[in-house]
């Protein structure tokens, strides 16, 4: 299973041929983000075909790699493990949930949430359907002080690459975006920790409702700053107050677009 999120390539907006549709898979996350963009109408979904591809979670190249000292050149899967083997025969194995990227131990939609076609059939969905935001716990159990100092430090290794803006399936203004603009320069494209964590916040924001946690950010870091927690924040206070997921359902609407007077906004 690639953990590519491949919705971030209808963002480019390239020539096609009157008539062409463009074929898209998209596992559960990816679905997700989709349907945001669908929503909101930055999609024709006519020009589209999406092939849908149930999920049982992706490993990391990244920490696979980290266990050899030369490249990785096949990786096999079979009963739960994990085989990797490097350009000069050196093999090593691994039990896949170790290698899990941490969003997918926590997904409770590994099927697409919309396609016009399975490629494979659905597979189980967890019982407990209760949102999960694991790896907040140790930040939220800071002090304001602890918490600015964290993210100083995090923030101080971002070199500013826009990887994970160029990445993001529903970061969607690419080049109008606030961030890179000049004239007027509106975000400082000073690099240190108080303006990339600006950056960050601005990037969070933007796609604040539309984000399914997808972890692309996060495995397009060069630097590997834990993005993927920033944005499980975002959308774990949009739950608690509006009592909403982005992307379930091409019959929602995206959370700014609705209102009601009992939501309780401002209550935690």
């Amino acid at each position: 299973m690639t953990h590519h999120n491949l919705t971030t390539f209808l963002k480019r907006k390239m020539p096609d041929p009157p008539g062409s549709r463009i074929g898209v898979c998209v596992k559960g996350c990816d679905s997700r983000t989709l349907v945001a963009l669908l929503q909101e109408n930055l999609i024709d979904k006519e020009k589209i075909y999406v092939i849908g591809v149930p999920c049982d979670g992706v490993v990391s190249r990244r920490r696979i790699e980290k266990a050899f000292n030369d490249e990785v050149v096949d990786i096999s899967f079979a009963d739960g493990k994990v085989t990797a083997t490097t350009r000069t025969g050196e093999s090593q194995e691994f039990a896949k949930d170790d290698l899990l990227f941490d969003h997918c131990k926590s997904c409770r939609y590994p099927n697409p949430a919309y396609a016009d076609d399975l490629a494979a059939d659905p597979v189980a969905e967890p019982v407990d359907q209760t949102p999960m935001w694991a790896g907040l716990e140790e930040f939220e159990a800071l002090s304001p002080e602890e918490k600015d100092a964290k993210l100083a430090e995090v923030f101080e290794t971002c070199i500013r690459c826009f990887a994970c803006i160029n990445v993001c399936p529903v970061c969607w203004c690419w080049d109008q975006c606030v961030c890179r603009s000049r004239k007027p320069a509106l975000v400082s494209q000073r690099v240190g920790a108080k303006e990339n964590l600006m950056f960050q916040m601005i990037h969070m924001l933007h796609v604040a409702g539309r984000c399914p946690s997808c972890g692309a950010c996060d495995r397009a870091c060069p630097v590997e700053i834990p993005l993927y927690l920033l944005h499980r924040k975002m959308n774990k206070e949009l739950h608690e107050m509006l009592g909403f997921e982005a992307g379930l359902s091409l019959e929602g609407k995206p959370v700014f677009q609705t209102f009601d007077v009992n939501d309780p906004l401002g209550e935690h």
